[in-house]
């Protein structure tokens, strides 16, 4: 016993180790176990349908049964999993999956009592992918202050049909189903409008519409941004016009709106006892302003009607038209009114009348008026006899600064009509002084005026012509307020040395009332003058310019315009240095160098007068430098020179000039080196023997900017060497002298010539020739006075016409 004991207890400990080590261990089936799946059935976008068979003939209890999945192969327990709730048998599992169009993997399993878990075949199936919208809005349209539109297509691909769709809208960004405010347009695919309505003015909304599939998924369009319109003045003017001719149940009534904002209805309103409102009997006619005209139906025959035009705004704001009247036809009969408008108005009396056409019977008719609107027979009234046609009556016994309603009004077997009301306004008792003119300088003056008195004044200001007595309807004028008082007033639009007329104003209810006409004349314009500022500064590409202005001071545009041909404009190259006058300073850049630029200052006047200054030039730098070559084989009347060019030069001319004094330039000699080479040299002809020459190499730019080399100096050879022979045999009246010369040139007059002063020269003072030709000559000098002191030069004049003098010799004669 003892042994089998422990036996016993041994197998026990083996059993617990072996369950132990063997839990959730993947186990095959045994032969005599059915462990098996079917392909999935009902696959969905998000679930689908399992069937299985599990039944198991082993010596173990099984615990656990049921299918385990994933979306990877071979799934076990420790992935998703159901379970199920019978022993063995068949089974079927419905599963719900988290994502469309997917791939998912099962196997169907059961535990024993021992922890092995034994997993059968494996299937695959993949999700129906799931319904995609395709959901597109347009932009808002018909936007009003509370209103708006938005059409949208919806379109879808897939599996699922589109059970609800519509638009959600709100103040935020991407309003969801379920916010402040939604509108559902039915199911399915298509186009659709949605009328927002209810909105706030001058706001912003953001909208999009939205599809939720059959399974719950719901999906937005693009979002739309919309601002509604700001709250604008509904301030439209309607005008009811006299009805022509009803028949006994229709009428036709005409009317037209003027005025700002949006109407959003219009129409005729009609009753048969005054004042119609759209809360009676209407016919609409459409919306916003212009002509209409509404067909009134289903009227009463021989009925006094009432009838006035109407109009809504977005907001719902109701503006009626002035009212009329119409009877319906009965019997043939017939009655049209039209209205005339008051004339020859004064503080107590005006002239009113009106036309009364149609057929029948008129026993009486006459105008009634008041202080109040529509008034009737009631009130007060004047008969004009009976029967139809043209009438005026005078109504008298008015009140200053009122304002009188007046209607027509017949009486005929039918009772009393009425026709159109029409008002007028008695004159205010206002008094308008009309203010000096002052700051005159045109364009502009100062004006204004004061008005007392009886009335309200609803704006005022002045008005002005250049005739006399301007009014509002043909002048020029100003608004400046309201109300009685002073006001000052800017007057615009002057010209000069033109005489102006200018009275002050003032409207009332009674009309307009004008001040004293003042006189006044604009100044004689002051022409611009304007110099020009030599160019400074001058760079290759830039120079600074300039101008001063004086005269005139109304000067809105001044600076320098330039151009590379004379009489450069401002549709030219130009700098703006501001305005006024005075003087100024501008930069000229963008130039070329190497060129010759032509500029003048210029000013434009308040009129568009454009001044110009006196016309200057200027050269830019060139992009290249010269240097003078010294002057070589010399001579008495010729030299060698010429220059050396560093850098880029586009010439037209290079060469050498000269002069005897230093600087010289193209404006005195010059010689034109022809040859197109850097370095080039010239020959210096027609010089002068002993004469020190200063030269300077030039190049002429093709854009005529002549650029100068360095300054040299050189002396030419001498002409001819003149020695003067000392004075002898003196007198009271004469002297024996002469000459020596030599010379390489031709001597074609020799002499000498004497004065009283120092340095005698030919053809100013005394002189005696004595030939030609070189050498010693003798002369006899006669005619001279006593007790004199003389200077006397020998002196010879060579081929090119060059005098030469000789040293001076100083001699008095004998007294």
């Amino acid at each position: 016993m003892k042994k089998t004991g422990i036996a016993i207890w041994l197998m026990l400990i083996i059993s617990l180790v072996f369950l132990q080590g063997c839990d959730n261990n993947e186990v095959g089936p045994k032969s005599q176990d059915v462990v098996k799946v079917y392909p999935a059935a009902e696959i969905g976008t998000f679930s689908a349908s399992v069937s299985v068979t599990i039944t198991t003939k082993g010596i173990f209890t099984v615990i656990e049964k049921g299918i385990c999945w994933d979306t990877n192969s071979k799934p076990d327990v420790n992935d998703k999993k159901v379970i199920a709730t019978a022993t063995t048998g068949d089974f079927k599992f419905t599963l719900t999956l988290p994502e469309d169009n997917k791939d998912y993997y099962v196997r169907p399993y059961f535990k024993d009592d021992f922890g092995n878990v034994i997993y059968g075949n494996e299937i695959t199936f993949k999700t129906l992918k799931d319904l995609t919208l395709s959901i597109v809005s347009q932009a808002p349209t018909d936007i009003t202050e509370i209103t708006a539109t938005i059409a949208t297509s919806i379109s879808s691909t897939g599996v699922g049909t589109i059970a609800s769709r519509g638009l959600v809208w709100g103040e935020t960004e991407n309003p969801v189903v379920g916010g402040s405010f939604q509108q559902e347009t039915g199911s399915g695919p298509g186009d659709f409008s949605v009328d927002l309505k209810q909105l706030s003015p001058n706001r912003k909304y953001y909208a999009r519409a939205y599809g939720t599939s059959n399974t719950g998924k719901t999906s937005y369009g693009n979002t739309v941004a919309f601002s509604t319109l700001p709250i604008q003045p509904f301030t439209v003017t309607l005008v009811t016009k006299d009805v022509p001719g009803a028949s006994s149940t229709t009428a036709n009534v005409s009317a037209s709106i003027t005025g700002t904002g949006n109407v959003a209805d219009r129409g005729v309103c009609v009753n048969k006892t005054g004042n119609p409102t759209i809360l009676d009997n209407k016919a609409s006619a459409g919306k916003g302003t212009g002509e209409f005209t509404a067909s009134l139906t289903g009227l009463t025959q021989g009925t006094i009607y009432y009838a006035r035009a109407y109009a809504t705004s977005n907001l719902g704001q109701t503006v009626y038209g002035n009212q009329v009247m119409f009877v319906t036809a009965l019997g043939g009969a017939s009655f049209s009114f039209s209205t005339k408008a008051v004339t020859n108005i004064t503080n107590t009396t005006a002239v009113a009348g009106a036309d009364l056409q149609g057929n029948g019977v008129v026993a009486m008719k006459g105008i009634c008026w008041g202080t109040s609107t529509l008034p009737t027979v009631a009130n007060n009234k004047i008969e004009a006899g009976a029967g139809f046609g043209s009438y005026n009556v005078t109504l008298t016994g008015l009140t200053t600064s009122t304002k009188y309603y007046v209607r027509p009004y017949a009486v005929s077997s039918g009772g009393t009509i009425y026709g159109t009301e029409v008002s007028f306004n008695t004159p205010d008792q206002l008094t308008v002084i009309t203010s000096a003119v002052t700051s005159i300088n045109p364009p502009g003056a100062v004006s204004g005026g004061s008005i007392t008195g009886t009335g309200t004044v609803t704006s005022r200001g002045v008005v002005w012509g250049a005739t006399s007595n301007p009014t509002m309807e043909n002048n020029s004028r100003t608004i400046d307020g309201s109300g009685q008082g002073s006001f000052t007033s800017s007057i615009g639009g002057l010209t000069w040395n033109r005489t102006y007329y200018v009275r002050a104003y003032a409207v009332s209810a009674g009309g307009v009332t004008y001040g004293n006409q003042v006189t006044f004349t604009t100044p004689v314009f002051v022409a611009t003058s304007l110099t020009t500022t030599a160019a400074s500064s001058i760079t290759k590409t830039s120079a600074t310019a300039g101008g001063s202005v004086t005269g005139s001071t109304l000067i809105t545009s001044r600076g320098v315009c330039w151009s590379t041909s004379s009489a450069p404009t401002t549709s030219n190259s130009k700098t703006i240095d501001g305005s006024g006058s005075g003087s100024f300073t501008s930069a000229i850049t963008g130039l070329t160098p190497g060129t010759l630029y032509y500029f003048r200052a210029y000013a434009i006047d308040v009129n568009g007068t454009t001044t110009y200054g006196p016309l200057l030039t200027f050269s830019t730098q060139a992009d290249f430098t010269l240097t003078t070559t010294a002057a070589t084989f010399i001579t008495a009347t010729s030299a060698v020179a010429g220059g050396t060019i560093t850098g880029t030069a586009n010439l037209q001319e290079r060469g050498v000039c000269w002069s005897t004094s230093p600087n010289p330039s193209t404006g005195n000699s010059r010689i034109n080196a022809s040859a197109p080479t850097v370095t080039y040299t010239a020959q210096l002809n027609g010089l002068l023997g002993g004469t020190t020459y200063y030269i300077r190499a030039y190049a002429i730019t093709t854009g005529g900017t002549t650029v100068y080399g360095n300054e040299l100096s050189f002396t030419t050879t001498a002409a001819a060497v003149v020695t003067t022979t000392t004075p002898t045999s003196i007198t009271i009246s004469s002297a024996l002298t002469g000459g020596t010369i030599s010379s390489t040139q031709t001597i074609t007059q020799r002499g000498v010539v004497w004065g009283t002063a120092p340095n005698p020269v030919k053809g100013v003072q005394a002189s005696l020739n004595s030939g030609s030709g070189t050498g010693t000559f003798t002369l006899n000098v006669t005619g001279l006075s006593a007790n004199v002191t003389y200077y006397i030069r020998a002196y010879a004049v060579t081929s090119t016409g060059q005098t030469v003098y000789g040293d001076q010799k100083v001699f008095t004669t004998l007294p």
